[in-house]
């Protein structure tokens, strides 16, 4: 607990291990996801945390972003370090 407010960390296995913090949602309760299961080639229901349907929800605004960050960043390479916070900043603004 940090000033009041109840952190969660959960770790969940998809493809790859999602580590997660949140304030919003935990572990319980489970909700039922459907996948496909490549090596048997059908849907098969699997129990997540309920943070974990949220999380695939909202994600899709960062995968955009950082999508769109590699396609067009500026190529410009300084010697200072602010000048690449300066710069990926403006790469942020500018997608």
């Amino acid at each position: 607990m940090i000033d009041a407010v109840e952190l969660r960390a959960i770790r969940w296995f998809d493809n790859k291990a999602v580590t997660l913090l949140t304030t919003y949602a935990g572990v319980s309760p489970t909700v039922k996801l459907t996948y496909l299961d490549k090596k048997e080639k059908q849907y098969v229901d699997i129990d997540a945390p309920a943070a974990i349907p949220i999380y695939n929800k909202l994600m899709g605004g960062d995968d955009k972003l950082d999508f769109l960050l590699a396609e067009h960043r500026m190529r410009f390479k300084g010697k200072k370090w602010y000048y690449r916070i300066i710069f990926h900043l403006f790469d942020t603004l500018v997608v």
